[in-house]
């Protein structure tokens, strides 16, 4: 076997340098440790325990980026968390009036009731606006873990508590969080009820609800915290697949797809005006011919980069080959053209041409967007040809 691999070898012209080695258990249990001790002292499996804790097994520009999904995704489980209780502690003091067992606790299930009504009104509230929601959320634990509490050491002392330990497993998996955040909330609400068991409960009950509020605590904090990272997984890759689908490869401005997804709404982010610059560069055609298509990358990377430069990235778009468009919100129409006028120099100065078309329409003036950006095109259009018949391009002024 070893004679025919090297001829293989041989054939592919791959050239064996030294001997083959059988791998042994040895060797693997080497490897191993190499790996594990790589930064002496186990910091290796540290720093992967911290990655984890901190941002769920991301780099920290990944979790960075996907913030706005995360902060989406809780006010909507606000919602839905507020809804669902409003629903079981109703549930349970409509029973409670025919069950004899946990009548007793009837007037806690109704001031259950007016607490989560309270947080569903305050959730659909806060879908509505760019309120930060993290300490709105520590507020919903605490008033969902204290009502367990109480339920399970104060009102049911010499029986086993159910609501706690059910709170334990299911409040990790609502909210998504770094896991630092739902092991600490998980650890702090366990002391609270332990050390109040050990005070307030007797017998078996005591000793049973410590043991289940420990490795129930354990085990939800755990669950949760896996089942956050892998959607946190799923939300980078789906803002990866988002960038790729909304930004230009070449340039790195936004594409055609952010374009016609931005327009449909840019008509309503405005207060005083709202300006459209069209801009088409002239000469990529030629230069691409001459000195090929590298040379006329360069030159648009450079074009792309100026205007980035002077009017940001948020509102500009490639949406051709060699065309761009740019939007300004609440801007005037002297500053506009001073920055207009400042990018063509600088461009000009690159030995660079580039033809641009400006139009801006007043808060009041009646108008569709797609007319704004026709304006600004048309004048675009007016200053290529004004180009093409000054210079000395024999190329005809084409739309």
């Amino acid at each position: 076997g070893l004679s025919k691999t090297r001829n293989i070898c041989y054939n592919y012209k791959i050239v064996a340098k030294r001997p083959l080695h059988i791998t042994t258990s040895a060797h693997i249990l080497k490897k191993l440790e190499t790996n594990f001790f790589k930064t002496g002292g186990g910091g290796y499996m540290l720093e992967k325990v911290k990655k984890f804790l901190l941002t769920c097994r991301l780099e920290p520009d990944e979790f960075d980026s996907i913030q706005d999904k995360i902060v989406e995704i809780n006010r909507l489980m606000l919602l839905l968390v507020a809804a669902a209780t409003t629903t079981i502690v109703g549930s349970l003091a409509i029973l409670s009036v025919f069950i004899e067992d946990i009548r007793q606790n009837q007037p806690l299930y109704l001031i259950g009731v007016i607490i989560a009504f309270a947080l569903m009104t305050l959730a659909k509230s806060l879908l509505k606006t760019s309120v930060s929601i993290p300490f709105i959320i520590d507020g919903y634990l605490f008033l969902f873990y204290g009502y367990g509490i109480i339920i399970g050491v104060f009102l049911n002392r010499g029986q086993h508590s159910v609501t706690f330990i059910i709170m334990l497993i299911l409040l990790p998996l609502c909210f998504i969080n770094r896991p630092i955040r739902t092991f600490t909330t998980s650890i702090i609400y366990t002391v609270i009820f332990v050390v109040l068991c050990s005070i307030y409960k007797t017998g078996s009950a005591q000793a049973v609800d410590i043991i289940n509020a420990i490795l129930y605590g354990i085990f939800g904090a755990t669950i949760g915290s896996i089942v956050h990272c892998l959607h946190c997984r799923g939300y980078v890759y789906e803002h990866k697949l988002q960038t790729l689908s909304q930004i230009d490869q070449l340039t790195r401005l936004n594409n055609r797809n952010a374009f016609e997804e931005t327009i449909k709404i840019l008509p309503d982010s405005y207060n005083k005006s709202l300006a459209c610059i069209y801009l088409d560069v002239n000469g990529l055609h030629e230069l691409n011919n001459q000195f090929g298509h590298v040379a006329g990358d360069r030159m648009l990377i450079f074009i792309a980069d100026k205007i980035a430069q002077y009017f940001g990235r948020e509102l500009t778009f490639r949406i051709g080959g060699d065309e761009f468009t740019i939007f300004i919100i609440d801007g005037t129409e002297a500053e506009i053209q001073s920055k207009l006028s400042s990018l063509t120099a600088e461009i000009n100065q690159a030995m660079y041409h580039v033809a641009t078309g400006f139009d801006i329409k007043e808060r009041g003036q009646k108008f569709m967007i797609k007319d704004l950006i026709g304006a600004a095109e048309e004048k675009m259009y007016a200053d290529k040809c004004a180009f093409y018949n000054t210079s000395d391009h024999n190329r005809r002024c084409r739309r």
